[in-house]
């Protein structure tokens, strides 16, 4: 059982409870609307521990959500204000026009607000607002568009964890709150032209004139919200290529990417001696003696299951597949046989049966062992991290003029073109994989 998934849960006399404590410096923000809350507690009504995990990750997504929420400490009467105060009560704002022309059988769902207003002693105006339902909405604001893609896309991460997705997410949840800052949160995007575009474009140029954020954090930012806007074009009959974050002119690089360096052979070696002075966790030295040799991600390791790991073959190897800690890989040239030489070899020796450490605390297949892992790298050899061992690896491949499709074939990567082998034949023989690997791999790796 994970923590990261149970962190909430509590048993009393056999059944589970949600249960979270209100972080202190929110304390008061829950306070101020006719509750003296500390916690949040909610009887799952269950005694399954199979029954009550998603229950669980329900209400911790809900709270999460809550939480994100930033408090109107300006009383102005906005959409967001209401909208945000609608929540704290536990349920959703409601417009007038909704409320009165509503039929008799929906009339329950608007009562919450109503009932919330009764036991607040002075309400403030938002609250007043709220509970009339006052301020009309527009068409579809950004984090209205940002909600419904969320609803509409529920099938692109069904295999994570609550802690996985909520991170898959924030990329997304980020951009949006990013372009409500700049250009207002009651924008309705259905009405947004190319101007306001690249009005909000220019906003973020001028920060990376002034080094607070980088080329590439722009292109994402623009890419996340082109994901959300277009979709938000597609479900109201529009065309998706007629939102007015597409085809938006390229923005040039001005040598401010973030690069992720090869780690160098000496810094492995010093890396690994790092490891050993400072007495660093057995399986993060077996782990990253593993990506040293493979050139493999972190969370390709972390994941791998008790049958993914063969030793008693002609030549050793691992299977980097689905499995019963991941139902599936980023694409499906991930999925691949690697051999085992040298340091990875005897690091599996050691652990026959994976990595449980970073595998069970890691609901996000290889998170974990990053932070802990780059943390202790960066004392050895600054600047690096674990990625710089798949880059590592590649660059050996290339200094053996090995060709393209050889080292994807080792690396597992993709250069989104089609080719007869993708359909046709079979995986490179591990032979060849090895042969490679040992022309590759300096004498240091053995």
């Amino acid at each position: 059982m994970q923590k990261a998934e149970t962190k909430y849960l509590f048993a009393r006399n056999g059944t589970y409870y949600f249960r979270r404590i209100i972080p202190k410096d929110r304390v008061a923000d829950f306070n101020k609307y006719g509750k003296r809350k500390r916690e949040w507690v909610h009887s799952l009504n269950t005694k399954s521990i199979t029954e009550a995990l998603p229950l669980l990750a329900e209400y911790a997504e809900h709270y999460d959500n809550v939480l994100s929420i930033t408090p109107n400490t300006s009383g102005e009467i906005t959409i967001p204000a209401v909208r945000d105060r609608a929540k704290l009560c536990g349920t959703v704002y409601q417009h007038v026009d909704r409320i009165v022309t509503a039929p008799v059988e929906d009339i329950d769902e608007f009562g919450a607000m109503l009932e919330e207003y009764a036991r607040t002693p002075n309400p403030d105006p938002i609250m007043i607002a709220t509970a009339g339902g006052v301020v009309e909405p527009p068409a579809v604001t950004m984090r209205e568009a940002l909600e419904q893609f969320q609803t509409d896309s529920r099938d692109m991460w069904l295999n994570l964890s609550h802690r996985a997705r909520q991170k898959k997410w924030n990329k997304y949840k980020e951009a949006v709150t990013d372009f409500e800052k700049e250009m207002g949160a009651d924008l309705d995007i259905l009405k947004l032209t190319k101007k306001q575009v690249y009005e909000y474009r220019s906003k973020l140029l001028e920060r990376v004139e002034t080094g607070r954020i980088k080329v590439d954090t722009v292109r994402k930012k623009l890419m996340w919200l082109r994901v959300i806007v277009r979709h938000a074009y597609e479900i109201d009959d529009r065309k998706g290529d007629d939102s007015p974050f597409e085809n938006l002119r390229p923005i040039k690089g001005i040598g401010d990417e973030v690069k992720r360096p090869p780690i160098l052979n000496d810094e492995a070696i010093a890396i690994r001696k790092h490891f050993a002075e400072i007495g660093a966790h057995p399986e993060l030295i077996a782990i990253c003696a593993v990506l040293e040799n493979t050139g493999a991600h972190a969370s390709e390791i972390v994941m791998l299951a008790k049958d993914d790991i063969v030793l008693d073959a002609e030549i050793p190897h691992l299977l980097i597949r689905p499995n019963e800690f991941r139902s599936m890989l980023k694409t499906d040239n991930r999925i691949r046989k690697v051999p085992l030489v040298g340091i990875a070899l005897a690091a599996m020796k050691r652990f026959p049966e994976g990595f449980p450490t970073f595998r069970l605390d890691n609901g996000n297949g290889g998170g974990k062992l990053s932070d802990d892992a780059n943390h202790l790298i960066q004392q050895a050899a600054p600047g690096k991290t674990t990625y710089g061992y798949r880059h590592r690896m590649a660059d050996l491949m290339k200094a053996k003029k090995y060709e393209y499709s050889l080292r994807t074939a080792i690396l597992g990567q993709s250069d989104g073109k089609k080719r007869i082998g993708d359909h046709y034949g079979t995986e490179l023989p591990l032979d060849v994989k090895l042969e490679i690997l040992t022309k590759c791999l300096p004498p240091e790796a053995y």
